[in-house]
């Protein structure tokens, strides 16, 4: 399309040339010509390229329809590519790493890969546009301080709320006679219980890692203390520290004992290996952001659903933190694209009734008060209140650091998983890894 619009506009400009060099009157007639270009060139419709990652088919369709009302109000097109996250974070990779152009409008996870993206002038300055729009509080607080860097606004949204509980099925739990747990024993008797008859008690499925980075995070919050890893991204501690240790033990532990499937770091979630398991009801529990995966997929499985906050350390000197964003996934322009106007018009979108009505139809909570006070699903309205009792929320680990230090955090827990490394060799490897991005 912007080869097209680019051999218009040059065939616009030699008419133009053409008709002023012929005309006796070549002033008044290029004076004229220019005119009537500048409106040609006004009206004439652009195409934005918007990519995504991880929609689902639902989401993918409400993005469609978003695209279609903003077509036909403005007679621009919106192009949508949608991708697996995985591929999708390499493709920004490599996208940066050669100096090329992002998409005109695209998705990311804001913290440390988001920062990256800003210092290397990916991101467009989108502050004015948020502030002229009347859009600057649309959007809640937190989600807001996600899309910022050094006072200035890269990012706008904040599409879900994203948190961490634990999805249960509440049959198997009546069926066995087992309670919700407070403390991370009770977990464990539970999971002993299920065990016993021959039930898994997590689904797991690890090819991804960040599933099974979602336990490693909580342990290490709740064994090692809510300070941990905020100390050693801060350098002021190390990844090698006790705490690490024993949380990373622990997960060892667990997966000694048969809490997760056999072979599940080569179990694709993408593929619904995981949730396979908990329909057949070969697994009880499923960590994830969010259960609105499974309403989709399998609305008569989603009643059987219910939900608790990772439990509590069994000494209460562990830390409270619940792992999600308080925005889950953003949206920002690129600095290179041609037409940022329009690709802000069509953020504008977003902060509309229609679309927050549209997203909380599918099961997402974009981070506004109004999808909060609209909430009737109890199961999300159960999910949200733990966000809100929550004595903070800690960014996923691979989104809260620099993006090196993240990725050797899911490839290390995920070999952990697989028995292939210690918890000591994990600190270690953080550690290094943890020198090299802070130069110390």
């Amino acid at each position: 399309m912007r080869k097209t619009l680019a051999v218009i506009l040059a065939v616009i400009m030699l008419m133009g040339c053409m008709t002023a060099c012929s005309s006796p009157e070549a002033p008044a007639s290029s004076d004229a010509a220019e005119s009537s270009t500048v409106q040609e060139t006004a009206k004439a419709p652009v195409n934005i390229e918007v990519a995504v990652a991880a929609f689902n088919e639902q989401a993918e369709a409400h993005l469609n329809e978003l695209a279609d009302m903003y077509h036909k109000d403005t007679g621009n097109t919106v192009e949508i590519s949608n991708m697996d996250s995985a591929a999708y974070k390499d493709k920004l990779k490599v996208l940066i790493a050669a100096g090329e152009a992002l998409p005109d409008v695209f998705m990311h996870w804001c913290g440390g890969p988001f920062i990256s993206y800003i210092k290397a002038g990916a991101c467009l300055d989108i502050t004015d546009y948020i502030n002229d729009s009347g859009l600057a509080d649309y959007y809640l607080p937190a989600a807001n301080a996600m899309c910022e860097y050094e006072g200035r606004r890269y990012a706008f949204g904040g599409r879900n709320m994203g948190v961490e509980p634990c999805y249960y099925n509440t049959e198997l739990f009546d069926r066995y006679g087992l309670e919700e747990p407070k403390t991370i024993s009770e977990l464990e008797a539970i999971c002993e219980t299920l065990k016993a008859n021959g039930i898994i008690p997590f689904a797991l499925a690890n090819q991804a890692k960040w599933t099974g980075m979602i336990y490693y995070m909580y342990l290490v919050d709740r064994i090692g203390g809510g300070d941990l890893l905020a100390n050693a991204a801060s350098r002021t501690g190390s990844f090698e520290d006790p705490g690490f240790t024993r949380a990373g033990e622990k997960l060892v532990e667990w997966v000694k004992k048969g809490y997760f499937p056999d072979g599940c770091n080569g179990l694709a979630h993408n593929n619904n290996e995981d949730l396979q398991l908990l329909y057949q009801e070969k697994a009880a529990m499923w960590m994830y952001p969010g259960a609105s995966k499974i309403a989709s997929d399998n609305p008569e499985f989603y009643k059987k659903l219910g939900v608790f906050p990772f439990p509590a350390s069994d000494d209460g000197k562990g830390g409270n933190a619940v792992m999600g964003s308080p925005g889950g996934t953003f949206f920002s322009i690129s600095s290179q694209c041609a037409h940022p106007d329009e690709a802000w018009k069509f953020l504008t979108y977003m902060a509309t009734d229609d679309y927050i009505d549209g997203e909380i139809a599918i099961g997402i909570v974009p981070a506004t008060q109004r999808a909060i006070d609209k909430i009737t699903d109890p199961l999300l309205r159960e999910t949200l209140e733990i966000f809100n009792n929550a004595e903070r929320v800690q960014l996923y680990w691979d989104q809260y650091l620099p993006p090196a230090l993240g990725e050797a955090v899911k490839t290390t827990t995920q070999q952990l998983i697989g028995l292939e490394i210690t918890p000591e060799q994990v600190g270690q490897e953080l550690e290094k890894v943890a020198v090299e991005e802070y130069g110390y």
